[in-house]
């Protein structure tokens, strides 16, 4: 997990279009060049989210936002900036870092998405000396039917990669291509009870051409 990634705040830098014809909504979350693309979009999200600070100690609870989703990571961005807590602003989860994923339907709440996610600092990650994060994400509007499949096959993919050899603290994880990521977002399943938007098109925009695949400024 790392705090604060780069954002853009005009649709020029990141050309995308989603299933319903629209533009992205600002800010978005900056792509890693050519080896990174952006597939889903949803709104209407809550974030429950512990271990931050130097200490480990602070936390956020239910923050709405929107949640962006590619081939390499889940980014959080908050509806509004979070400044009792330091200016944050957004939350990246690297996919190959987040574990004990777990999608609750509680009688009463909203659905909710419970997980790890372990930190990108140097002593970081699934062999690292830190504990990862507890993260809850709950759904407040709508199904998760398009969300739910597209999330879990994408973790699975970006931990199979990188089963035979766990990178050490501190090397970014492997992370597929996406063209390996295109073909199960194209005919994933539209759930027309859940407002997440699939990108049909994600432009590489202007950024560098071997960026590092994952923030080194994490928790």
């Amino acid at each position: 997990m790392a705090l604060n990634p780069q954002l853009v705040n005009s649709h020029p830098h990141n050309h995308a279009v989603t299933s319903s014809g629209q533009g992205l909504p600002a800010p978005v979350p900056v792509s890693f060049g050519p080896h990174e693309h952006f597939f889903l979009l949803r709104n209407g999200v809550m974030l429950s989210l512990d271990g931050l600070g130097p200490s480990a100690s602070a936390a956020v609870k239910n923050v709405p936002g929107v949640i962006y989703l590619s081939n390499v990571r889940m980014v959080f961005v908050l509806s509004k900036p979070d400044a009792s807590a330091g200016g944050m602003y957004a939350f990246d989860f690297p996919l190959a870092y987040i574990r004990t994923e777990r999608f609750h339907q509680p009688i009463f709440g909203a659905n909710n998405l419970t997980a790890n996610c372990f930190s990108t600092a140097d002593d970081g990650g699934p062999n690292g000396a830190r504990p990862p994060h507890a993260l809850t994400l709950y759904f407040r509007e709508g199904g998760v039917g398009t969300f739910l499949p597209l999330f879990f096959q994408l973790v699975q993919q970006a931990r199979d990669l990188n089963a035979a050899a766990p990178p050490p603290p501190g090397v970014s994880p492997v992370a597929p291509t996406p063209a390996q990521t295109s073909q199960m977002v194209q005919t994933a399943y539209i759930d027309p009870n859940d407002p997440t938007q699939v990108y049909l098109v994600t432009g590489r925009g202007t950024q560098p051409s071997a960026p590092p695949l994952i923030q080194r400024h994490g928790w």
